[in-house]
Protein backbone atom coordinates (compact mmCIF):
# COMPACT_ATOMS: atom_id res chain seq x y z
CA UNK A 1 0.00 0.00 0.00
CA UNK A 2 1.37 3.63 -0.88
CA UNK A 3 2.31 5.65 2.12
CA UNK A 4 2.94 2.30 4.74
CA UNK A 5 6.71 2.43 6.24
CA UNK A 6 6.63 -0.81 5.67
CA UNK A 7 6.69 -3.12 2.60
CA UNK A 8 4.23 -5.97 2.31
CA UNK A 9 3.99 -8.91 -0.46
CA UNK A 10 1.33 -8.82 -2.62
CA UNK A 11 -0.62 -11.87 -2.15
CA UNK A 12 0.45 -14.88 -4.91
CA UNK A 13 3.30 -12.17 -5.99
CA UNK A 14 6.87 -12.21 -5.51
CA UNK A 15 8.11 -11.59 -1.81
CA UNK A 16 11.60 -10.02 -2.15
CA UNK A 17 13.60 -8.05 -5.62
CA UNK A 18 15.49 -11.17 -5.80
CA UNK A 19 12.61 -13.43 -6.65
CA UNK A 20 11.55 -10.35 -8.85
CA UNK A 21 15.25 -10.39 -10.29
CA UNK A 22 15.18 -14.67 -11.22
CA UNK A 23 11.51 -14.42 -12.63
CA UNK A 24 12.60 -11.69 -15.20
CA UNK A 25 15.70 -13.98 -16.06
CA UNK A 26 13.66 -17.05 -16.46
CA UNK A 27 11.27 -15.30 -19.03
CA UNK A 28 13.69 -13.30 -20.69
CA UNK A 29 17.08 -14.55 -20.61
CA UNK A 30 19.48 -11.47 -21.18
CA UNK A 31 16.92 -9.28 -23.07
CA UNK A 32 17.24 -6.81 -20.12
CA UNK A 33 19.80 -5.27 -18.17
CA UNK A 34 19.04 -5.46 -14.22
CA UNK A 35 20.20 -3.34 -12.01
CA UNK A 36 19.19 -4.22 -8.07
CA UNK A 37 19.15 -1.22 -5.21
CA UNK A 38 22.51 -1.12 -2.54
CA UNK A 39 22.14 0.89 0.65
CA UNK A 40 26.24 2.60 1.12
CA UNK A 41 24.22 3.71 4.64
CA UNK A 42 22.52 0.55 5.30
CA UNK A 43 19.40 -0.57 4.29
CA UNK A 44 16.19 -0.04 6.53
CA UNK A 45 14.73 -3.23 7.43
CA UNK A 46 18.43 -5.10 7.69
CA UNK A 47 19.71 -5.58 11.06
CA UNK A 48 23.28 -6.14 9.85
CA UNK A 49 25.85 -5.21 7.00
CA UNK A 50 25.94 -9.38 7.34
CA UNK A 51 22.57 -9.35 6.50
CA UNK A 52 22.46 -6.46 4.05
CA UNK A 53 25.52 -8.20 1.98
CA UNK A 54 23.59 -11.85 2.04
CA UNK A 55 20.60 -10.60 0.85
CA UNK A 56 21.71 -8.07 -1.73
CA UNK A 57 24.50 -11.23 -3.09
CA UNK A 58 21.19 -13.33 -3.18
CA UNK A 59 19.51 -10.29 -5.67
CA UNK A 60 22.98 -10.35 -7.70
CA UNK A 61 23.42 -14.08 -8.01
CA UNK A 62 19.67 -14.86 -9.46
CA UNK A 63 20.63 -12.29 -12.11
CA UNK A 64 21.35 -8.83 -11.66
CA UNK A 65 23.93 -7.07 -13.59
CA UNK A 66 24.72 -4.27 -11.23
CA UNK A 67 23.49 -2.48 -8.65
CA UNK A 68 22.69 1.49 -8.14
CA UNK A 69 22.76 2.45 -4.74
CA UNK A 70 20.95 4.69 -2.91
CA UNK A 71 22.03 8.45 -2.17
CA UNK A 72 24.70 8.72 0.07
CA UNK A 73 26.68 12.32 0.96
CA UNK A 74 30.30 10.85 1.76
CA UNK A 75 32.53 9.48 -0.43
CA UNK A 76 33.84 6.91 2.44
CA UNK A 77 30.45 5.37 2.79
CA UNK A 78 30.46 4.41 -1.22
CA UNK A 79 34.01 2.89 -0.48
CA UNK A 80 33.67 1.02 2.42
CA UNK A 81 30.25 0.01 0.73
CA UNK A 82 32.39 -1.57 -2.33
CA UNK A 83 34.21 -2.98 0.00
CA UNK A 84 31.77 -5.20 2.11
CA UNK A 85 30.27 -6.03 -1.44
CA UNK A 86 33.58 -7.42 -2.63
CA UNK A 87 33.78 -9.38 0.80
CA UNK A 88 30.49 -10.94 0.48
CA UNK A 89 31.42 -12.23 -3.00
CA UNK A 90 29.80 -9.60 -5.33
CA UNK A 91 31.65 -8.67 -8.43
CA UNK A 92 29.43 -6.78 -10.29
CA UNK A 93 29.59 -2.93 -11.01
CA UNK A 94 28.32 -0.39 -7.96
CA UNK A 95 27.05 2.58 -9.41
CA UNK A 96 27.26 5.52 -7.06
CA UNK A 97 24.00 7.39 -7.02
CA UNK A 98 23.92 10.81 -6.52
CA UNK A 99 21.47 13.16 -5.28
CA UNK A 100 21.16 16.22 -7.57
CA UNK A 101 19.98 18.59 -4.53
CA UNK A 102 16.54 19.91 -4.83
CA UNK A 103 16.05 23.85 -5.09
CA UNK A 104 15.06 24.35 -1.35
CA UNK A 105 16.15 23.20 2.11
CA UNK A 106 12.83 21.34 2.70
CA UNK A 107 12.88 19.72 -0.28
CA UNK A 108 16.44 18.81 0.16
CA UNK A 109 15.45 17.23 3.77
CA UNK A 110 11.83 15.48 2.31
CA UNK A 111 13.93 13.03 -0.05
CA UNK A 112 16.59 12.74 3.16
CA UNK A 113 13.70 11.26 5.05
CA UNK A 114 12.02 9.58 2.37
CA UNK A 115 14.75 7.52 1.92
CA UNK A 116 15.96 7.40 5.31
CA UNK A 117 19.46 8.70 4.69
CA UNK A 118 21.24 11.06 7.27
CA UNK A 119 22.33 14.45 5.04
CA UNK A 120 26.14 14.99 5.84
CA UNK A 121 26.44 17.64 8.30
CA UNK A 122 28.99 20.05 5.94
CA UNK A 123 26.43 19.90 3.11
CA UNK A 124 23.59 20.27 5.57
CA UNK A 125 25.40 23.46 6.94
CA UNK A 126 26.13 24.67 3.33
CA UNK A 127 22.18 24.36 2.02
CA UNK A 128 21.50 26.25 5.15
CA UNK A 129 23.95 29.19 5.02
CA UNK A 130 21.76 29.89 1.74
CA UNK A 131 18.23 28.67 1.84
CA UNK A 132 16.07 31.63 1.98
CA UNK A 133 17.98 31.80 -2.21
CA UNK A 134 16.93 28.75 -4.26
CA UNK A 135 19.88 29.38 -6.95
CA UNK A 136 22.34 29.39 -4.09
CA UNK A 137 21.46 26.59 -2.53
CA UNK A 138 21.28 24.50 -6.12
CA UNK A 139 24.28 25.87 -6.76
CA UNK A 140 25.60 25.02 -3.10
CA UNK A 141 24.25 21.75 -3.75
CA UNK A 142 25.70 21.21 -6.77
CA UNK A 143 29.23 22.02 -5.89
CA UNK A 144 28.90 19.57 -3.10
CA UNK A 145 27.58 16.86 -5.34
CA UNK A 146 30.46 17.70 -8.04
CA UNK A 147 32.94 17.11 -5.60
CA UNK A 148 31.46 13.85 -4.13
CA UNK A 149 31.29 12.58 -7.83
CA UNK A 150 34.56 13.33 -8.43
CA UNK A 151 35.86 11.21 -5.30
CA UNK A 152 33.70 8.27 -5.76
CA UNK A 153 35.03 8.43 -9.87
CA UNK A 154 38.83 8.59 -8.06
CA UNK A 155 38.16 5.79 -6.17
CA UNK A 156 37.02 3.58 -9.06
CA UNK A 157 33.42 3.89 -9.23
CA UNK A 158 32.00 2.94 -13.15
CA UNK A 159 30.25 5.81 -13.47
CA UNK A 160 27.07 7.72 -11.50
CA UNK A 161 23.39 7.79 -11.41
CA UNK A 162 21.72 11.12 -11.28
CA UNK A 163 18.55 11.22 -9.14
CA UNK A 164 16.77 14.38 -9.87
Amino acid sequence: EPGQDTWNPTPGGFNNAGELVAFIRQQHGDFFSIAVAGHPAGHPSSTSREEEMRHLKAKVDAGADYIVTQIFFEASEYISFVAACRAAGITCPVVPGILVVPPSLEQFQTVCRHCQVAPAPALLAALRQVQDDPEQLRAAGLKYMEDLSRQVLQAGAPGLYLYS
